[in-house]
């Protein structure tokens, strides 16, 4: 799957996240970065965003899943999200 293939509704999650990391998301930030989303998002959407950004198609459930085990927030992950308007995103309906 690829962000255009995104549903409409993910549309703005995948827009932030592009602004917070506009040269792609470093593997030390991924999980961090599934982590914050976590606490906002339903498993499944996140799941779907997960298979984007991941390099391993279909590995995004997983990743949700291990993010909630073991929950990794990291505060640059979110100072990057802040940055790119994550305020805003979160009183999106």
């Amino acid at each position: 799957m690829t962000s255009s293939d995104l549903p409409d509704h993910l549309r703005g999650t995948a827009e932030l996240v592009a602004r917070a990391y506009p040269h792609g998301i470093p593997a030390a930030d991924y999980l961090p970065l599934l982590s914050v989303l976590a606490e906002h998002m339903s498993q499944s959407n996140l799941a779907l965003l997960a298979d984007v950004w991941s390099n391993h198609e279909g590995s995004g459930y997983n990743d949700v899943l291990r993010v909630l085990s073991d929950p990794a927030p990291s505060s640059a992950v979110r100072d990057r999200l802040d940055a790119a308007g994550f305020a805003q995103w979160v009183e999106q309906p």
